[in-house]
C-alpha cells in the first residue's frame, strides 16, 4: 500500500511488470533486473607473485577504491576474465570488481600473504677449497616457534634430505636455500658457489732398484704436471 515500497529478491534477471491501482484505476511500471555478473572465488597469492583471476563471463576489471588496496596493481588485461594481477608487492587484502555491460559488477577478494624473511648464506670457511675437504653453508638459527619449512638446492635440484637450517657441501656447484612459509610462500638466498678442486696424482719412481752403499744414492723421479710444485719428505 506505500506508493514507495521497495521489492527485492530477484531471483533471475529479466523484466518484472507491477501494478499501481487506486481502486478504479490501474498504472503499470517494468522493472528489468539486468544480470549479476560472477567475478569468481576469492584467492590468496603471495608477495610478488601474479595472481590470474576467474571470472565468468564478459565484463572489465578494475580496481576497487574504498577502502583502498594496499598499493596499485597491475591488471594486465582487464577485459579477461581470466586476467592476471601483477605488482602485488604489499601484504594485505585486495579487493577488484568485475562488471558487466549493464553496469552490475561483483567483488573479489585476494589476500596476498608475505614472503618469509631470508638472510644471507653464512660459511664456515673458503668456498673454493681441495677434494676431501669441506664448507658448512648456514642461515642463522630461527626463533622458537619457526613454522617454515627449509631446503637446500645445488644447481637448482633439491637435495634430497637437506631440509635444515644448513648444509655441509663436498661438492663443487651453485647452492641456494628456499624458505617457504606455513602460508605457502617461499622465497630464496642469493647464490653460494662452491668450487673443490681436485687432488693432483702423486708417483715416484727410481729405476731398477740396486744396492746402495753407505755413501751411494739413487735418483727418486715425481711425475710431472702442469702448475705442480713439489716438497720431498
Amino acid at each position: 500500500t506505500s506508493a514507495n515500497t521497495t521489492i527485492s529478491n530477484f531471483s533471475a534477471p529479466g523484466t518484472y511488470v507491477f501494478n499501481w491501482s487506486n481502486g478504479s484505476c490501474t498504472d503499470s511500471v517494468n522493472v528489468i533486473v539486468n544480470p549479476t555478473p560472477n567475478a569468481g572465488p576469492d584467492l590468496t597469492g603471495c608477495t610478488l607473485s601474479p595472481v590470474t583471476m576467474a571470472a565468468v563471463g564478459t565484463g572489465t576489471w578494475s580496481a576497487v577504491t574504498t577502502p583502498p588496496n594496499p598499493t596499485t596493481a597491475t591488471i594486465t588485461d582487464p577485459t579477461s576474465a581470466t586476467s592476471t594481477i601483477t605488482e602485488l608487492t604489499v601484504p594485505g587484502t585486495y579487493n577488484f570488481k568485475w562488471t558487466n555491460i549493464f553496469g552490475c559488477s561483483d567483488t573479489v577478494t585476494i589476500v596476498v600473504n608475505p614472503l618469509p624473511i631470508v638472510t644471507p648464506v653464512l660459511t664456515s670457511g673458503a668456498t673454493t677449497f681441495c677434494s676431501g675437504s669441506n664448507v658448512t653453508l648456514s642461515v642463522p638459527t630461527p626463533p622458537v616457534g619457526d613454522t617454515n619449512y627449509y631446503q637446500w638446492y645445488k644447481d637448482g635440484v633439491a637435495i634430497p634430505g637437506a631440509t635444515s637450517i644448513n648444509y655441509t657441501a663436498i661438492a663443487s656447484g651453485t647452492y641456494t636455500l628456499t624458505v617457504t612459509s606455513s602460508l605457502g610462500c617461499a622465497a630464496a638466498t642469493t647464490n653460494t658457489i662452491v668450487n673443490v678442486i681436485p687432488l693432483p696424482t702423486a708417483s715416484i719412481e727410481s729405476g731398477a732398484i740396486v744396492a746402495i752403499s753407505c755413501n751411494g744414492s739413487v735418483k727418486l723421479t715425481a711425475n710431472s704436471g702442469v702448475g705442480l710444485t713439489y716438497k720431498w719428505f
